[in-house]
């Protein structure tokens, strides 16, 4: 087939478009998977938090209480990747699950009450951090900041897995539509 023919021109032009094409929906799926998984986790979070604020009680005294044993059985297990803390706007630690210790306070950017900010630290930790005031039996408002960080290391190794998965089967689609293409062109355009 000579490059000035008309066949290998629209066989290449058709085959640009495709190889243009396809790299630009596997980004657009990676990144709503993406989304969709740290969306999933965020709200896995906010549930933990929920579970926490619901085990919270006050002292006589006024003081934050929060209960030896926790409903999720990791908080309990150091090591176990799910971590909780309870600070105060100046990110002084008030409380901290079994599964912190040995782990720095996680410190939470400056939140109004009742507002929350979900991020990715440094450190490799989806974080949720949750600003609550509560009032004590006398009327004295206190304010808290419930924080609960987990590893990020499933998440990123399913969008990981994801991607690997997504490209090898793109790359496989692309050339067999490549394939049809140029066996459709060669037909369409083969003198009768």
């Amino acid at each position: 087939m000579s490059i000035r023919s008309l066949n290998f021109r629209l066989l290449l032009s058709a085959g640009l478009i495709l190889a243009a094409f396809f790299p630009l929906v596997a980004a657009v799926l990676e990144r709503g998977f993406q989304e969709s998984a740290e969306q999933a986790v965020k709200e896995k979070l906010q549930i933990h938090v929920y579970s926490l604020l619901s085990a919270a009680e006050f002292t006589h005294s006024g003081r934050l209480k929060m209960p030896q044993n926790l409903r999720e059985p990791r908080f309990s297990n150091p090591g176990s990747g799910l971590h909780a803390f309870v600070q105060t706007p100046k990110h002084r630690p008030v409380w901290r699950s079994n599964s912190a210790v040995g782990v720095p306070l996680i410190p939470s950017p400056p939140l109004k009450p009742g507002a929350s900010e979900f991020l990715l630290d440094p450190s490799g930790h989806f974080v949720l951090h949750y600003d609550v005031i509560w009032e004590s039996e006398k009327g004295r408002e206190r304010e808290y900041i419930f924080t609960v960080a987990e590893d990020s290391d499933f998440v990123l190794d399913q969008v990981g897995s994801f991607r690997q998965t997504l490209r090898v089967w793109l790359l496989i689609i692309g050339s067999a539509l490549v394939l049809v293409q140029f066996l459709v062109l060669r037909w369409g355009l083969k003198p009768l």
